[in-house]
């Protein structure tokens, strides 16, 4: 072929330098042939007939009906899955509300908890969703419904919010002086009702653990520090005046509030305890068992602080068989929490308490993300409970400081402690 050939002639699906024709297109028998070679879309692996598809002779366009109708047909197959969305996410809220409704009732709570709201966007589409048959003309004419407005929440004139990346508590320095003051005073009220002592709360008192506050949030910030059990038991050992104050399982939060807030004898007996907790009791720290220390002979008003996880029932036999008088017991929850959290000292107090609700070989269990764990109730732990509770003159339960006192989220933890009095 020649140069002039070659330019002259016309390019494949394009009209040619001198203005010629496109190559003609293949006739009808020809592009039928060609397309009955290849699989049809039904016939393909993964598809389907698309909703709405109409049939139609080879080389045929569709026509306005025909589009309008698999657009409608692709509408209520939108709709559809929009609906069966929400009714998924209405029966996934129901199964929360009846879980929270549960866990109320086994918590004893006085209002029953109430299920999370469905979306905006999901009560839309329960509301006005369309119906399966409607047309496209009737979703899209003027006769067609107000699409639904999405809520919005009405701010708070009294707060300001802006993004965070992590849990935090920053309160001024004179208001958390005066919450603390607050959260003293109606621990002081709550003790006296069960404890005669003449013990008082002073302002230097307020000042020492105001002071060990300061201190822990600002150099240690240990794990096992809880300002709501320092603060209750630096207020019980006020009122309490004990000469002498072992604590089995050395907490900070209890090692803190025996030396800022009493003058007595204090020895921390703990094999794990932390830094904090070894550095503030400086010289009074070993590494014994609580139950094998020689304490010698106690002064009378010792009080001996629980908190390893060492069986409760055992923890308060031995102490009451070395002459205290009272002991403060945390960490120490009853079932609905044990079940939460893991590892638990048992019998707990509670299970104490209640002792005629078990018999041998009952079996409970729980799992945390990485362990399981199963108790078989025996004759042993029977017995121990039955020895443990009568031992025990009363149990004065902790105040609630949480709603007085303004607590870190890590302070917040599961469990509630108790005094105990022996007999």
């Amino acid at each position: 072929m020649s140069n002039e050939d070659d330019l002259t002639a016309p390019r494949r699906g394009r009209p040619g330098a001198a203005g010629a024709e496109r190559p003609r297109r293949r006739d009808a028998a020809e592009a039928g042939g060609a397309r009955a070679s290849r699989p049809g879309k039904a016939e393909r692996p993964g598809k389907g007939e698309r909703p709405g598809k109409v049939e139609r002779p080879e080389g045929q366009r569709l026509t306005r009906a025909e589009k309008a109708e698999r657009r409608a047909a692709r509408q209520r197959m939108r709709a559809e899955k929009q609906l069966a969305r929400a009714e998924k996410q209405a029966t996934r809220a129901e199964k929360q509300a009846n879980r929270a409704a549960r866990q109320a009732a086994r918590a004893g709570a006085a209002e029953p908890l109430t299920a999370p709201p469905l979306t905006p966007a999901a009560e839309a589409v329960i509301a006005a969703a369309p119906a399966p048959a409607a047309p496209a003309a009737a979703a899209t004419g003027d006769d067609a419904p107000d699409a639904p407005r999405r809520r919005r929440r009405v701010p708070n004139p009294y707060m300001r919010t802006s993004p965070a990346s992590a849990p935090s508590v920053d309160i001024a320095p004179d208001l958390a002086e005066r919450l603390l003051a607050a959260a003293i005073d109606t621990a002081e009220a709550h003790f006296r009702q069960y404890i005669a002592t003449g013990g008082a709360v002073t302002d230097a008192y307020r000042s020492a653990i105001a002071k060990t506050l300061d201190f822990t949030r600002e150099h240690a910030q240990s794990p096992t520090f809880h300002e709501d059990d320092f603060v209750s038991t630096a207020v019980l050992v006020s009122l309490l005046e004990p000469k002498l104050i072992a604590l089995a399982g050395a907490s900070a939060d209890a090692v803190a509030a025996a030396y800022a807030t009493s003058t007595a004898k204090v020895v921390a007996l703990a094999r794990d305890a932390d830094k904090l907790a070894r550095a503030i009791a400086r010289d009074t720290f070993s590494e014994e068992d609580f139950g094998a220390y020689d304490f010698g002979t106690l002064p009378e008003g010792s009080l001996a602080h629980i908190s390893d996880q060492v069986s409760t029932a055992k923890r308060l036999l031995d102490a009451e068989a070395k002459g205290f008088d009272a002991a403060i017991v945390v960490n120490s929850p009853g079932i609905g929490l044990m079940t939460r959290q893991g590892p638990a000292p048992v019998p707990t107090l509670p299970m104490i308490l209640n002792a005629p609700s078990y018999r041998a070989g009952d079996v409970f269990a729980w799992s945390t993300k990485r362990r399981r764990f199963e108790v078989t109730v025996s004759e042993a732990m029977l017995n121990e409970m039955a020895r443990a509770a009568a031992i025990i003159d009363r149990v004065v339960p902790f105040p609630d400081l949480s709603g007085v006192m303004a607590l870190p989220v890590k302070d917040q933890h599961l469990g509630t402690p108790a005094l105990v009095l022996f007999r």
